[in-house]
């Protein structure tokens, strides 16, 4: 279930949805992602809406995201062998920098800065021929949005001599 995009709310009530403790997310996405030969790719998921994103796990060979799920991992080579980077886009930055997503505890688990954010985007780059990925989380409730592009609560973490005086107007 993905949300609308209905009602609006500010940032901060959107960090504030979607602070729930670490227990309360779930699998929101799997995918597998093969290549014909072994070399370094950049893989892109998208989402349709924002989900706040926990944590990403590429799954190891037979493994499952979830014991009652029938998803099971094809990454190859072994994750303990391989280098790969996660980022993740950050919906409620006033920047456009993806945010690098911190290893987990053990191999193939990346971890969202701050427990959780808001995101649309993750991006897995690396050596590999196969893998497979499972991104955690929680989707907003039905009819929750981010604010409007441009709005104060969208500038509220840009310092205020930064923030323009007027919105831009074409020719």
């Amino acid at each position: 279930r993905w949300a609308s995009r209905g009602c609006h709310r500010s940032a901060r009530d959107l960090a504030t949805a979607m602070a729930g403790d670490a227990g309360s997310s779930s699998l929101v996405f799997a995918d597998h992602v093969e290549a014909r030969q072994m070399g370094e790719y950049v893989r892109e998921f998208r989402f349709p809406e924002p989900v706040a994103l926990h944590s990403v796990r590429v799954l190891a060979r037979g493994q499952r995201p979830s014991a009652t799920s029938t998803f099971e991992g094809r990454t190859f080579p072994d994750l303990r062998t391989m280098s790969l980077s996660v980022y993740a886009s950050d919906r409620l930055s006033t920047t456009s920098t993806m945010p690098r997503l911190r290893p987990g505890d053990s191999p193939g688990v990346f971890m969202a800065p701050g427990g959780r954010f808001l995101s649309d985007v993750v991006v897995v780059r690396g050596v590999f021929m196969r893998l497979s990925v499972a991104i955690y989380g929680t989707t907003l409730p039905s009819g929750e949005a981010l604010p409007e592009p441009g709005s104060e609560q969208e500038r509220a973490g840009v310092a205020p001599h930064l923030r323009p005086a007027a919105a831009h107007e074409a020719d």
